[in-house]
């Protein structure tokens, strides 16, 4: 082996030093197995074929304090006599060179437990809410976009789902010649929030009433000509016991579906599926105000909710009692997802229990996607055989309801 080498780092070429002075350098730190060594500046070599550069190098020595006079700058080889630069940090008194590397590899390991551990929950996120039909692309949305959700994402959130249905009360007001105003009930049924700003959806039969009569000015006229009094259609929504009037913005003219509106600010709506090819023999909630719930527990209660209804109400909601306005939940499966031929719409049927008062509220998966609109009861008529109940589906009708509705989450 000659006495002149040169290094090579990264295209800057340093030297020559003789063997003693290489060994000096690795001592230091300032020359690694990673840099290239040459003899004629022109035949390159990676620096570990010299390993009796390093053989001095005992990764379990200590390295002392540095003493005598600093390197001369002269003999860097460096344009100017500036001084090679270092690629390891000087090792502190005491130090030694293994706790040395160790300290860099640490940083190293961290990140990658921490990656992997990141990565597992992901992937457990997306089997369980692949269980509801959700996709990985859904699970990602839910859990890693935004620290605080904006919709729904499991059935079990009771509270949030009680602030994102309602009941929907269609009734008359009716104003006397003295200024005596009363509200009376028509019927009733069901709606959920879509956006945060107070849209929502229900049945156009849920409505229909209200619509009926809105259009029956002469009706009107004749009444307050002949009885003295005025009668004015009414739409209200009772969301966790608040009752709200309810602005109608969208009737479906061919399908059974429509949009209201409330002055209320919804936290966390219901997210909408847009697609059915996953839904066969999903486990499914429906959500509720079904008519039947509030039957009295008792004969004396039956008695009193009839003499509240022969009664004359300032407030509709006088009619009412607590467990009226609290939403029922039901369990069932998907067992079928069709078409019909005449209306050409898309629907889900079901083994979650609906009865009168349901209609218009979601049939959800258990991560509270909703993926229809309850809507019918199906069933022979001598009510011999199963009954089935029937969703529309709404990704079919997203056009109209994204026209009405800014801001709804729809999901695949």
């Amino acid at each position: 082996m000659d006495n002149q080498f040169f290094i090579r780092d990264r295209g800057a070429v340093r030297g020559p030093y003789n063997l003693e002075k290489l060994r000096s350098l690795a001592h230091r730190g300032q020359l690694s197995r990673a840099h290239e060594l040459s003899q004629d500046r022109t035949h390159w070599v990676c620096a570990s074929a010299y390993p009796e550069v390093f053989s001095s190098d005992d990764c379990s020595e200590t390295v002392e304090p540095a003493t005598g006079t600093p390197p001369d700058p002269a003999q860097s080889g460096y344009p100017g006599g500036e001084l090679m630069p270092t690629f390891a940090v000087p090792p502190r008194q005491g130090q030694t060179r293994s706790s040395r590397t160790r300290s860099y590899l640490w940083p190293v390991v961290i990140s990658g437990v921490m990656g992997a551990v990141s990565l597992v929950v992901v992937l457990a996120v997306f089997l369980i809410r692949n269980k509801a039909g959700q996709t990985l692309q859904e699970a990602v949305t839910f859990t890693v976009g935004s620290h605080v959700q904006s919709t729904l994402s499991s059935i079990k959130e009771h509270e949030a789902i009680a602030d994102a249905v309602g009941k929907v009360v269609v009734g008359r007001e009716y104003t006397l010649y003295d200024g005596k105003r009363f509200e009376v009930l028509r019927c009733s049924g069901s709606a959920f929030a879509i956006n945060q700003n107070g849209v929502m959806l229900t049945n156009r039969h849920v409505v229909e009433d209200y619509l009926d009569l809105s259009r029956a000015d002469q009706l009107k006229a004749d009444l307050l000509r002949s009885d003295k009094f005025k009668l004015h259609e009414m739409l209200w929504v009772f969301v966790n016991g608040e009752k709200y009037v309810a602005k109608l913005l969208y009737s479906s003219p061919k399908h059974d579906y429509a949009i209201l509106k409330v002055e209320r600010r919804f936290a966390r709506p219901f997210p909408l599926k847009l697609s059915t090819s996953d839904l066969l023999d999903a486990d499914v909630r429906a959500i509720g105000f079904p008519g039947v719930a509030a039957t009295g527990f008792s004969d004396q209660e039956i008695v009193q909710k009839i003499a509240k209804k022969q009664l004359q109400h300032a407030d509709v909601a006088e009619e009412f009692n607590e467990r009226d306005l609290k939403y029922v939940l039901t369990a069932g499966r998907v067992s079928q997802v069709t078409s019909d031929e005449v209306q050409r719409a898309t629907w889900i049927q079901h083994t979650a229990n609906i009865a009168p008062g349901n209609s218009g509220g979601p049939l959800v998966l258990l991560n509270a996607t909703v993926v229809g609109i309850n809507t019918q009861v199906a069933g022979d008529k001598k009510e011999l055989g199963a009954q089935f109940y029937r969703a529309m589906c709404l990704g079919q009708f997203r056009k109209d309801i994204d026209q009405q509705a800014a801001g709804v989450t729809w999901v695949p």
